[in-house]
């Protein structure tokens, strides 16, 4: 079964493991004292916490109200100020453009949200959002995954062949993920990801493609990474002409 595991923890080590990095990479291109960092879809404040304990000025948006509530809860017992804002991904004209050094779109989040259309929208506020050459940080699931779950196979190859015919419904899957039963989430192929970034404005600067546990990078340079890869943390930068 593709979802059978601790995907609680998993994610909990995905956190820890890339927020030293995500932190330093960020620092690099920040030349301001106190970066200033939008969280998409923070919930309950994993990485915007500790992006807060290092400096960083940061916004978390969500549309659970529930979640942010956990994370003004987290943000406290750490002391340290966060700015939590209730939204859609979808509609994030309240933020004024160019305002943030850094975004987080993390933990799938860009795959959760339904359709090719919106969620090219919400790359483009993403992109819209950060100051020119500012940087992005998110994680997608790699739809070749499937490969490798003798299950799954029947529906990658039905898949595949919506993609080479032109179907916009093509990544796109609903099963059980995190204890829910029917959880939409959109699969991406690194050439629709480039697309879709490169649509949105925003050029790739790194990729670390992550073992099926998504805990742990597999081996740079690896062979066949694009295709055993369970999923994508990508870091792309603000082009200065979009």
């Amino acid at each position: 079964d593709r979802f059978r595991g601790d995907s609680g923890l998993i994610t909990q080590r995905l956190a820890l493991r890339y927020q030293d990095r995500l932190a330093r990479l960020f620092e690099t291109h920040c030349t301001v004292g106190s970066p200033v960092l939008i969280d998409l879809g923070c919930g309950t404040g994993r990485l915007a916490v500790g992006f807060a304990e290092r400096g960083f000025d940061v916004t978390g948006v969500d549309l659970s109200l529930e979640m942010l509530h956990r994370a003004a809860e987290k943000a406290a017992a750490a002391n340290v100020n966060l700015s939590l804002v209730q939204a859609n991904l979808c509609e994030l004209d309240c933020f004024i453009p160019g305002t943030y050094d850094t975004a987080l779109l993390m933990f799938g989040t860009l795959g959760m949200i339904e359709g090719a259309g919106h969620r090219r929208r919400v790359l483009q506020y993403v992109a819209g959002l950060l100051r020119p050459g500012g940087i992005a940080a998110l994680h997608v699931h790699n739809v070749w995954s499937h490969l490798f779950f003798p299950g799954n196979r029947r529906w990658l190859a039905a898949d595949r062949l919506k993609a080479l015919t032109g179907q916009t419904s093509a990544g796109d899957r609903r099963s059980p993920y995190r204890g829910i039963p029917n959880m939409y989430i959109h699969y991406f192929s690194q050439r629709e990801l480039r697309r879709e970034l490169a649509a949105a404005g925003l050029a790739i600067r790194e990729t670390i493609p992550l073992s099926l546990r998504q805990d742990a990078p597999l081996p740079p340079n690896g062979f066949n990474n694009n295709v055993r890869a369970g999923g994508w943390i990508v870091f792309a930068e603000r082009r200065a002409d979009s």
